[in-house]
């Protein structure tokens, strides 16, 4: 394990590493963390270590009226944890919604409630009808797996035209093959990183 080095290239089947290190390679795996907009650091917000704007339950920037802050910007207290809310997409929308309702009792004289949100598991996809999940302490894998990651999603989008318009292609994906039209960008998967970086 390598800290405090960077990925400098990777062409050609060769990596090199921000420290002059150099070595041959056919995959390349890439993950990556969130990381808040250098903004919040440069906005005169009171900020944690991390760089994210430190809010209240409730959502309001600490020490400063009249502002609040919401999603993988703000330090949001989990209050089941005890820690802090993970800065996924899920706690940004949730979080919005509540920032929202807060926002709107502040002007109007209402009763502001705090940002809870408690984690009932988790769906990952894992290629063509295979998948897992752990919902409610139940785990499940294969197909099961999968469909319940896809009901999920499903489930995320925010309206009823989108989610049914979303719905008719994954069954039309479940009758017929794979789509071998589409392929033809996996004979040379580079190409269009090159293309990008030229232009």
């Amino acid at each position: 394990m390598l800290l405090d080095t960077r990925l400098g290239s990777a062409e050609g089947g060769t990596i090199r590493l921000s420290d002059g290190q150099a070595f041959s390679a056919d995959t390349l795996v890439w993950t990556a963390g969130v990381k808040p907009s250098p903004l919040a650091r440069t906005s005169g917000l009171p900020v944690d270590d991390q760089g994210r704007v430190i809010v209240d339950e409730h959502l309001r920037v600490t020490g400063v009226p009249d502002a609040w802050a919401a999603g993988d910007i703000a330090a949001v207290p989990d209050r089941t944890t005890g820690g802090l809310a993970p800065p996924t997409a899920q706690h940004a929308m949730r979080q919005g919604r509540r920032l929202g309702r807060n926002v709107a009792a502040s002007l109007t004289g209402g009763d502001l409630h705090p940002f809870e949100w408690r984690n009932v598991g988790g769906v990952c996809s894992l290629g063509r009808y295979k998948g897992v999940a752990n919902v409610f302490g139940v785990k499940v894998k294969g197909f099961a797996g999968w469909f319940l990651h896809r009901s999920y999603h499903l489930w995320a989008m925010p309206t009823l035209a989108r989610r049914v318009r979303i719905a008719l292609d994954w069954t039309i994906a479940l009758l017929f093959p794979r789509d071998i039209s589409q392929m033809g960008s996996f004979q040379d998967p580079l190409e269009p990183f090159r293309r990008a970086a030229e232009g």
